[in-house]
């Protein structure tokens, strides 16, 4: 039986062989069959490396999903801004909310004694503005937001700058100011759906030791309304933001002279003003002013007769008349009540016959306080942006910007008055 065990052990490992032959050919065949992406793909830390590594258009997509959620408030709010224009015969301008009442303004004594035109708060303030009111602009605009339908909640900044250099020197709640106080931003703001009643500072808050003497915080309260919505900067809740300026240099649009036997001349610098324009005789009591309508001819020009010439009409229709403008111009109805709190006693005086005039005069010789020979017209929404520019982000749906422009014509002179 010996000699035929060879026999046995060749046989076996022939049939190895083929053994071995055919399973290799199955695998060769298995491996035709797999697609490139089976051939290719990483197993393990291979995949997780390459969900690390997005493409260029994989990271594309990723951030601009991350600032779809970031900015959900985007195209889905709205921002309303309303605001008074005064310029005398020097084409110095302010843009304020009210005429300051006299109890708003510290007297000239109280002023901090190491630096009476300095806020002692901001040592980056800057030299100080010049005494004639003619020339110096204290600025302050109140806006407003409105949320959209289905969006409860906003975040966003807003900031504003002056081209013309004027330098805020009032603004509330607290903001960041930028470029030697020309520019404001508030950052971080969260607006919220349903009113809130903002907590202002007192006239003996040091917020109110202003530069020029004069306080606004403490009339914002009356500028609030009950359907916009309530703004948190830090943990300062409000109804509105404001600011107030000095020192800005703006051109208006409309130039003023005086003429022959009193009449004044009016004409156009650029695009003439559209909508109303209005003269108000005014007098400290509201039933005793007179108001007269003025037409531009296509020129943005026009002749004005005097203060006596037939035509005149009672402060009442020339109030109507600007209620009326401010709806045109885009206000909401409490919006445009606000404005008319703010300004109906200081433009057609006081409504002494019923006992409720609204405010304490304001001293003579401030640029905020009431003059007996006004023009009054709404300064264009371009002009408004490229002397104002704002800065929101993210973008809201809409901006509404509404201004009127008061010019003294006490003031009005052979030289030309923006």
């Amino acid at each position: 039986m010996a000699p035929g065990l060879p026999l046995t052990s060749a046989s076996g490992s022939r049939s190895l062989r083929v053994l071995f032959l055919a399973s290799a050919c199955a695998a060769l065949a298995a491996c035709a069959v797999l697609t490139p992406a089976e051939q290719t793909s990483p197993t393990g830390a291979g995949q997780a490396a390459l969900q690390e590594e997005p493409t260029g258009d994989a990271q594309d997509t990723a951030d601009v999903s991350a600032q779809t959620i970031a900015n959900p408030a985007e195209g889905r709010f709205a921002v309303h801004e309303w605001g008074l224009v005064v310029t005398g015969g020097r084409g110095g301008l302010v843009v304020g909310t009210q005429p300051a009442p006299a109890a708003t303004r510290r007297a000239e004594n109280d002023r901090p004694p190491q630096d009476p035109e300095r806020d002692p708060r901001d040592p980056n303030l800057g030299s100080p503005p010049p005494r004639d009111g003619r020339d110096v602009a204290p600025a302050r605009p109140v806006f407003y937001v409105h949320l959209d339908p289905g969006l409860d909640e906003a975040r966003f900044s807003l900031g504003v700058r002056s081209i013309s250099r004027g330098r805020v020197i009032e603004h509330y709640p607290a903001g960041v100011r930028q470029e030697r106080n020309t520019g404001l931003t508030w950052n971080d703001v969260v607006a919220r759906r349903g009113a809130c009643r903002g907590v202002y500072p007192g006239l003996s808050d040091p917020l109110c030791q202003t530069p020029d003497g004069v306080c606004e915080l403490a009339d914002l309260a009356s500028y609030e309304t009950s359907e916009a919505a309530c703004l948190s900067v830090g943990t300062t809740a409000v109804g509105l933001l404001f600011y107030r300026m000095v020192g800005a240099r703006d051109t208006l649009p409309l130039d003023v002279r005086t003429h022959d036997a009193g009449s004044l001349l009016v004409r156009s610098v650029g695009a003439p003003p559209r909508g109303l324009v209005l003269r108000v005789h005014r007098d400290p009591e509201f039933a005793r002013t007179r108001v007269r309508v003025v037409q531009l001819d296509r020129d943005g020009r026009a002749t004005i007769p005097p203060a006596r010439a037939p035509g005149l009409l009672p402060a009442e229709r020339g109030l109507a008349l600007l209620s009326a403008a401010l709806d045109e111009g885009g206000l909401t109805a409490q919006e445009r009540d606000a404005f008319l709190r703010a300004w109906r006693e200081g433009l057609f005086g006081s409504v002494t016959a019923a006992g409720t005039s609204s405010s304490v005069p304001t001293p003579d010789g401030h640029p905020l306080a009431p003059v007996s020979d006004a023009l009054l017209y709404f300064w264009p929404r371009a002009e408004v942006d490229a002397a104002l520019p704002l800065t929101i982000t993210p973008a809201p749906r809409e901006v509404r910007r509404v201004f009127v422009v008061r010019v003294d014509l006490s003031q009005a002179s052979s030289e030309s008055t923006p």
